[in-house]
């Protein structure tokens, strides 16, 4: 897939992708001129003439990219703040058996198993002010409130998406945007002060909340101010921002372990964000177009225009917004006998996708070896894994289904080789993570495309939000697989082998959608190789006018 402005496939894709104004998934962007001469288009025909990425729209573009960078340093830090498994050492002169004479440090599953049956006089944390599971005594019996916290920040995220989804369509991309921004930066900086567990995993949640609120928005508004031709690889590559954020907070972990003063740090990168919600970002076009503000909308297009050094015609004028098809529930999708095996795996992947990207994120700490080393390659290989999903997601060989099949069959065949190879040296086991890592991301990428195009537009707002569930449950679900070591180190990695196999299998029951048009209705679903219901019945109504017996010919039929 090309990705320059001249791309005749990336146009194609790129117009399929995202809705317009109205709410629509729309690929006719074209303008026309009306009676008196003016020029008449969508907001995505106007890009045609003011640019789709100048200038302007990529200081948009680099100031939400900043956002996932600091999203992701947020969101992953708990791998650090609240990790399952934390170092500690006999104290010298202890007379317990299981510390044989020795202070040496002690850090793995066994080794906490061990920590539980010592009195507290007889050993000591090596790092008490590194992580919350040594400040507020998360082990033995508490031993599970880690991974409870962590699993909060995904539910949080849930809510988000309830609260921030309606809220960003009702007063705006930007200004949901700004707030989700403002309340991530108080409960960031508050679950730094906190001095219990409770308080904090309540902090926690809010900063899920808020981060999914920021996603969401932030997702909105650069997929809105940029134009067609470029929303297919910048809606994929933004992922490479979080994942930058990732490598950054390896660094700041290692350079600044002790948990309060790290989470502070990491709050006052949000500062920026705040500033440049009012100086950098504009609010989006097409929201306020089919909010019905189109003269509010011409001036957003026209400060775009000076920003890209370019002018916006005088005589174009918008289109009157699109009113959306009526909506198709869930459970009718459920009933319909395309349909349905579409959604229960893509709903499947989702969760295999979220479940698994997080789930090995967090098992980080239970590899041998540097636990910042470990966890920085693992991030480093998401970027070109998120560049190759782009690019191979538009060859006839591959598409979309190809590319998703084997990104989670390489995530699948690498946590298998980490669960067997569990006596490897660390290099090799950080070599096999980071195969697994980069899988699983360019997977995750896919399936935030791939359903936009199985789905007709009056079924994909319903369909989404059910995938998007799915996700949550598996990043709740995914911090509780670490508690898993203690049965062994390969228990954790056969755990996400497993789903990823399962969801490569399944994947190959998909449609291939890549070149063809998007669904608009029910009817224009077709089964693998058929044709469409709408052409089943025009060719029958053919049949029944060229017999010559009609009557007798549908009679039958009917009886049968």
């Amino acid at each position: 897939m090309g990705v320059g402005p001249e791309s005749p496939d990336n146009t194609e894709v790129t117009e399929r992708l995202l809705p317009t104004e109205g709410g629509e998934m729309s690929c006719d962007s074209r303008a026309s001129s009306d009676s008196t001469g003016a020029v008449v288009a969508d907001v995505d025909g106007v890009y045609d003439h003011i640019g789709h990425f100048g200038r302007f729209q990529q200081n948009q573009y680099l100031h939400l990219g900043y956002a996932a960078l600091v999203m992701g340093i947020s969101t992953m830090s708990m791998v650090f703040v609240s990790p399952t498994i934390v170092p500690w050492r006999c104290l010298p002169g202890s007379t317990a058996s299981a510390c044989h004479n020795s202070t040496s440090i002690r850090f793995g599953a066994e080794d906490m198993d061990i920590l539980c049956e010592l009195q507290a006089n007889q050993w000591e944390y090596t790092e008490p002010s590194h992580t919350i599971t040594a400040a507020f005594g998360l082990i033995c019996e508490d031993g599970w409130k880690p991974a409870f916290v962590n699993s909060m920040v995904f539910a949080g995220y849930a809510v988000g998406a309830v609260m921030f989804g309606p809220m960003s369509d009702r007063i705006g991309r930007r200004k949901s945007y700004r707030l989700a921004i403002l309340g991530l930066a108080i409960c960031s900086t508050l679950s730094a002060l906190c001095s219990s567990y409770w308080p904090y995993c309540f902090m926690r949640f809010c900063c899920g909340t808020f981060n999914s609120g920021a996603s969401l928005s932030s997702f909105a508004l650069f997929s809105e101010v940029i134009g067609k031709r470029w929303r297919s690889p910048t809606a994929i590559l933004i992922q490479a921002f979080f994942s930058v954020g990732e490598v950054v907070l390896a660094g700041l972990a290692f350079g600044l372990p002790e948990w309060r003063a790290q989470t502070l740090v990491v709050s006052a990168l949000f500062a920026p964000l705040l500033v440049g919600s009012v100086t950098v970002l504009v609010e989006s076009p097409m929201w306020l177009h089919s909010a019905g503000a189109t003269e509010a909308a011409l001036e957003q297009l026209r400060v775009i225009a000076a920003g890209n050094g370019t002018a916006l015609p005088p005589t174009i004028t918008l289109k009157p917004p699109s009113q959306g098809a009526a909506s198709v529930s869930v459970a009718t999708l459920l009933r319909h006998s395309v349909l349905r095996p579409r959604l229960l795996i893509m709903a499947f992947a989702w969760y295999t996708c979220s479940f698994v990207y997080y789930g090995l994120s967090l098992a980080t700490s239970t590899l041998s070896g540097n636990p910042y080393v470990n966890f920085a390659w693992q991030a480093v290989a998401e970027v070109p894994a998120l560049v190759a999903a782009m690019y191979a997601i538009d060859t006839p060989r591959l598409g979309r289904r190809g590319s998703l099949k084997w990104g989670l069959w390489l995530t699948c065949s690498a946590a298998t080789a980490l669960a067997v190879c569990s006596g490897a040296p660390p290099e090799s086991r950080t070599f096999l993570a980071m195969m697994g890592k980069s899988g699983i991301a360019a997977a995750f990428a896919i399936v935030y495309v791939y359903p936009t195009e199985l789905f007709p537009t009056s079924a994909r707002v319903g369909a989404l939000g059910f995938c998007s569930l799915a996700a949550r449950i598996g990043g709740v679900t995914a911090p509780f697989v670490t508690l898993t070591s203690h049965f062994g180190e390969a228990v954790p990695f056969l755990v996400f082998a497993v789903p990823a196999g399962l969801a490569a299998g399944l994947s190959g029951g998909l449609p291939e959608t890549r070149g063809k048009p998007l669904p608009q209705q029910l009817s224009d679903i077709v089964p693998e190789d058929g044709p469409t219901i709408a052409a089943r019945v025009q060719t029958d109504i053919k049949l029944r006018d060229m017999s010559p017996t009609p009557s007798n010919k549908w009679g039958n039929r009917k009886s049968a």
